[in-house]
């Protein structure tokens, strides 16, 4: 297994193509569930630097479980996660105080910054480094490293690293514990139209901005910035 971050998805003509999330269970009411939910027993591991886990972030505050289920906000910078490899990736608070106590951009660009910031923690669980150490806690056998992780504290075990599928289960299966359980952000009534609006929403800009932005020719640039613009202006008939 290779470590790899999400700049390492290149097709053979230059075009970023995001594989899937590897880790994909669902925490469930149904009876005999792995992962049923309970209050107090996951745990999300969160960027603010990473767009995909602000949707976590939201639907957790949105639904009231600020208190059913716990969060740790890893920083912002990314560091080499091993001595072994050149992997980069997501690191935890460093509250040691020892050294300097800063760190420095991998790659030598910018800094340096301080070893955590106001809303950065260290990892509760296994106080491990980096996010590829609670990846390979769990015998990971996929190699990305990313966040949002929904984290299972009981079976120490990763739940869920698939966003979209996460605040599905945020929405849907803790009512029980979250406070603002008459929120429904996935109406009964409107999942047709939502379904329809996500089939151009993600490809063309949720994923587009990355399309673009890892592009390595023209041509992926290019094809890539046709279709994130002409989704702008669809966003805008639809808001308008």
């Amino acid at each position: 297994m290779t470590a790899r971050t999400g700049l390492d998805e290149l097709s053979s003509d230059g075009a970023f193509k995001r594989t899937d999330a590897a880790w994909r269970n669902t925490i469930s009411n149904e009876h005999g569930s792995k992962f049923p939910p309970e209050k107090d027993r996951y745990h999300l591991y969160v960027a603010h630097a990473c767009p995909w886990a602000h949707r976590a972030v939201m639907t957790r505050a949105l639904k009231g479980l600020e208190d059913v289920i716990s969060i740790t906000v890893v920083m912002p910078i990314w560091q080499r996660t091993s001595s072994n490899d050149c992997h980069i990736g997501w690191m935890f608070a460093d509250h040691s105080g020892s050294g300097d106590n800063v760190v420095r951009n991998s790659a030598g660009e910018g800094g340096p910054f301080p070893a955590s910031y106001p809303s950065n923690e260290a990892d509760p669980i296994f106080n491990a480094r980096s996010v590829r150490e609670i990846y390979e806690k769990v015998n990971d056998e996929d190699g990305k490293y990313s966040v949002p992780i929904l984290f299972d504290k009981k079976l120490k075990t990763i739940v869920s690293n698939e966003s979209s599928e996460i605040i599905q289960m945020l929405n849907s299966q803790f009512d029980e514990y979250a406070s603002c359980h008459e929120v429904d952000l996935e109406p009964e009534d409107m999942k047709e139209a939502m379904a329809a609006v996500d089939s151009w929403i993600y490809p063309s800009l949720n994923n587009g901005v990355y399309r673009c932005g890892l592009a390595q020719t023209q041509e992926a640039y290019d094809a890539a910035i046709d279709e994130l613009t002409a989704a702008f202006d669809r966003a805008e008939d639809v808001l308008a």
